[in-house]
């Protein structure tokens, strides 16, 4: 399909090389390693520098500060790096300039004239009229504190986090009202006591000519250039951005680490199909625990001439490890090369269906895992039909497990009965073909408003359906065929068929049961239809081993008749599709510890409130189905 996904911006694409210049290659220098070099680096790339310090440049340059902070996020969120951004931030701030804001009136423009005009005495400055003027200078930075600790919080906040940030503004600001007023009230308590040094030293520098009195052009000329104030403004500073960095760090990093799998992807250009794909196979629990414990190093295949040498295995185990390790966000850039790298229809950005990406990728685990190494020449086997169907199905199996043997086998792959049949002659032929996701039609007279379910899906599915074959015997064209479940996998991958063969899609919405009970599906009781797999997906004790065992056809028929406990299907993850089949968008939804979660790209929203099996959609495109 071409679909475009839609409202997703093309990732910064990172250039690498060698730049040129004056004909000469020029190495580029390293790429800074924490987050708060890479903010500062950020800064001077987009050419922010440190604006005037009053409160409307302030507000203004934030927008350009986000787009800072999240180019310079890492995937990892480190304390003591996002204590360096915050105070990167606070550094724009100049306690100096604020405190004089708050002294000016407001029909004045410069700084100094309202201060001049209420301190001087006959055009002139005293010193007793400067100790009154720098004891209301303090009192002013410090009633402005609180202004600016809320400012800097609400923005710093803002910076870090999308979506609705009050809870965690409120956290942070209920751990600084304690710790910060007291660094502050310490800190004015001992200038106060030292207000006659502090008079002393700046009149020293004022009183220029020493003759007691400072006049206009003295006063503006070294007020703000005082060493006094200098020292002030430096140490109110300094109180002000160790404690909001600190704590805003600490505050922020508690939010950033979210619990495990609760990872978004970031969209690198139309990679909506991708991210959809990846985490409902994330939240597939036995399949994730198999790259998480690492289990599946033992079993990499980098022989095998249909798998990819290891390489998208690796890096796959490489990008759950990330989701579930407490990261926010990840860019799955390796992962995404390994894809396009290997197939070449996934090169570039274009949009993609994310039904054949996530066959595609199931296949390329499998083949990068298969343990049989020795293959036997593949035998393509007759019509079975004068067999019982439990031997017939078995030597299909056995032929399918001579060339596949791997942990996506075993908990993805099942079987189905196919029956051909000639309506003249009455010839049959049965087939038991193996399956990985099983693809449903939409039954006719759905619409948004008018919902099918999934169960009328299924028996679409398996009813008989005219075919135009010739039969073998009678050459008649008069056929119909009939396709049920026979063996049962551990996680039964269910496909609707929105898209049809003249590009049009079918917005029918569909109800998607939690539960779903497979028996009335299945070509033989539910009594067995789950048997185990002959040890396919266990991985060798120490290394690949030579030689890989395949059951024989006895005791895959005898497996096939054990019994096992009978189950009930639940749902756990579906992806969903918005839009039309030219212009549209990938989301996925999927149950982890806590409850359900969307996945829309980078942004994760959940535990959600209604569960998404409560009312039909038109959505749904591929479920996950576990049997519990």
């Amino acid at each position: 399909m071409g679909n475009t996904c839609c409202a997703q911006q093309t990732a910064t694409k990172q250039r690498h090389g060698r730049a040129r210049h004056k004909g000469r290659s020029v190495s580029p220098l390293p790429p800074p390693r924490t987050v708060s070099a890479k903010f500062n680096m950020s800064l001077k790339e987009n050419s922010i520098r440190t604006p005037l310090c009053n409160v409307g440049p302030f507000e203004g340059l934030f927008d350009s500060y986000r787009k800072a902070i999240e180019d310079s996020l890492v995937d990892n969120v480190d304390t003591a790096d996002v204590k360096g951004v915050v105070k990167s931030v606070v550094d724009l701030v100049d306690p100096r300039q604020l405190a004089l804001t708050k002294l000016r009136t407001a029909d004045d423009t410069h700084f100094l004239e309202p201060i001049w005009g209420r301190y001087r005495t006959d055009d002139k400055l005293t010193k007793e009229s400067l100790s009154t003027l720098i004891e209301e200078y303090l009192q002013s930075m410090r009633s402005f504190m609180p202004q600016l600790q809320s400012t800097l919080i609400r923005r710093i906040v803002r910076l870090f986090i999308q979506g609705d940030t009050k809870q965690v503004e409120r956290d942070v600001g209920k751990a600084l009202e304690g710790g910060m007023s007291r660094t502050l009230d310490d800190f004015f308590n001992s200038r106060k006591q030292n207000l006659r040094l502090i008079t002393d030293e700046l009149w020293l520098i004022l009183d220029a000519n020493g003759d007691g009195k400072v006049d206009e052009g003295e006063f503006h000329q070294q007020f703000l250039n005082s060493t006094a104030l200098v020292e002030m403004g430096d140490a109110v500073h300094a109180a002000v951005a160790d404690e909001v960095a600190d704590t805003v760090a600490k505050k922020l990093c508690n939010h950033l680490r979210v619990p495990p799998g609760r990872c978004g992807l970031a969209n690198l250009g139309n990679t909506c199909y991708m991210n959809a794909a990846i985490q409902c196979l994330s939240a597939t629990p036995k399949f994730r625990q198999h790259f998480l414990s690492d289990r599946f190093v033992r079993g990499v295949n980098t022989s095998n001439p249909l798998g990819c040498r290891g390489e998208i295995v690796c890096s796959f185990a490489k990008l759950l490890k990330h989701m579930w390790h407490g990261s926010r966000s990840y860019k799955p850039i390796e992962f995404k090369q390994a894809i396009s790298h290997h197939n070449p229809m996934f090169t570039g950005w274009n949009q993609h269906d994310s039904q054949e990406f996530n066959n595609y990728l199931l296949d390329s685990l499998h083949e990068d895992l298969n343990e049989v190494t020795d293959k036997v020449p593949y035998s393509q086997l007759s019509d079975e039909s004068g067999k019982p169907d439990h031997e017939a199905a078995a030597m299909w199996w056995h032929n399918h497990l001579q060339w596949n043997k791997s942990s996506i086998v075993r908990l993805f792959h099942g079987q189905h009965k196919s029956v051909l049949e000639c309506l003249d002659c009455g010839d049959k032929s049965i087939a038991f073909d193996p399956f990985s996701s099983v693809s449903v039609p939409f039954p006719s007279g759905g619409s948004p408003s008018s919902p099918v379910t999934l169960q009328a899906c299924l028996n679409l599915f398996s009813e008989h359906e005219n075919i135009g074959r010739a039969c073998p015997k009678c050459r008649s064209a008069r056929s119909r065929k009939k396709i049920q479940l026979w063996r049962l996998p551990k996680y039964l991958i269910i496909h609707l068929k929105r898209f049809s063969q003249t590009g049009g899609k079918i917005n029918t919405a569909v109800h998607t049961p939690e539960r779903l009970d497979p028996s009335q599906w299945l070509a033989r009781p539910l009594h067995g239809a789950v048997g185990d797999m002959i040890d396919v997906c266990a991985s060798p004790a120490s290394g690949r081993p030579k030689h890989t065992r395949v059951p024989s056809i006895a005791s895959a028929a005898s497996s096939m008749e054990e019994i096992t406990p009978e189950g009930t299907y639940h749902l756990y993850a579906k992806i969903n599709h918005f839009g039309t089949a030219r212009s549209g968008h990938y989301t996925a939804t999927a149950k982890i510890a806590d409850g359900w979660h969307s996945f829309d790209d980078s942004l994760v929203t959940g535990p959600l409130r209604e569960n998404p099996c409560a009312r039909p959609s038109s959505a749904a495109y591929v479920l996950f189905y576990a049997l519990k």
